[in-house]
């Protein structure tokens, strides 16, 4: 991408675009596009703080690495910001994020990002807001977790993704990432062979439409009342 482009795309990410042209510029001085493979990893532990990453393409999902697997925080679509914690906050970072197949990244020199933000509080009220929001949905997610029965849990995250990375097919609406049962069962705290269950229990009631590494929702409003309940 050419300057121009990447400064229209910023105008386009709601953390960026109060920004003027001037300031975009100097946030993406030193910026650089970065093309990222499945398993590939985004963040890395080491040195840590050094940039923040803008998905500009396709999916990614943000892990910790406990030693012995890694366990799914939570899944990022195109336009969202990744790593602004640790470009703020310096330390060794125990999160990391990889691409669900193919994606693309602008890395944002955390420097910049200060700088414009020391000169611009707007930018850091925006940053507030993200932060407050990412929190806001951390609790509301831990309360469902603990609340909430599994299959209700595994409802409402097949409902979030189709919404989110969803994709109209002929059958209804196709979940556009390769997720796997892990994946869920991380996510909502449960086994891999719990989610495996009522995947099969809601194939069975035609909730949903299970082909090889997809799944399809056929009606959106009867997965989220299941999701609801």
């Amino acid at each position: 991408m050419s300057m121009r482009e990447w400064q229209e795309l910023l105008g386009r990410v709601e953390l960026f675009s109060s920004l003027n042209p001037k300031e975009r510029e100097t946030l993406l001085n030193a910026a650089e596009e970065k093309e990222v493979h499945r398993r590939d990893c985004i963040i890395p532990a080491q040195p840590p703080g050094q940039f923040l990453y803008l998905i500009t393409r396709g999916a990614v999902k943000t892990v910790r690495t406990n030693g012995k697997a890694n366990l799914l925080v939570d899944f990022y679509k195109t336009g969202d910001v990744l790593g602004e914690d640790c470009a703020l906050l310096p330390g060794e970072n125990d999160i990391t994020a990889m691409p669900f197949d193919s994606a693309t990244v602008l890395k944002i020199p955390a420097e910049n990002f200060s700088r414009v933000m020391e000169s611009q509080p707007k930018l850091g009220r925006a940053l507030a807001a993200v932060c407050a929001s990412r929190a806001r949905s951390f609790r509301e997610r831990l309360y469902f977790m603990t609340a909430a029965p599994v299959p209700v849990r595994l409802a409402s995250i097949l409902y979030q993704l189709a919404k989110n990375f969803g994709k109209r097919d002929r059958e209804g609406v196709l979940i556009g990432i390769r997720v796997t049962h892990q994946d869920l069962a991380d996510y909502i705290g449960a086994s891999r062979e719990t989610v495996t269950l009522f995947l099969s229990k809601f194939k069975q009631e035609g909730i949903i439409v299970m082909k090889v590494r997809k799944i399809i929702i056929p009606d959106l409003k009867s997965l989220k009342k299941v999701g609801t309940q």
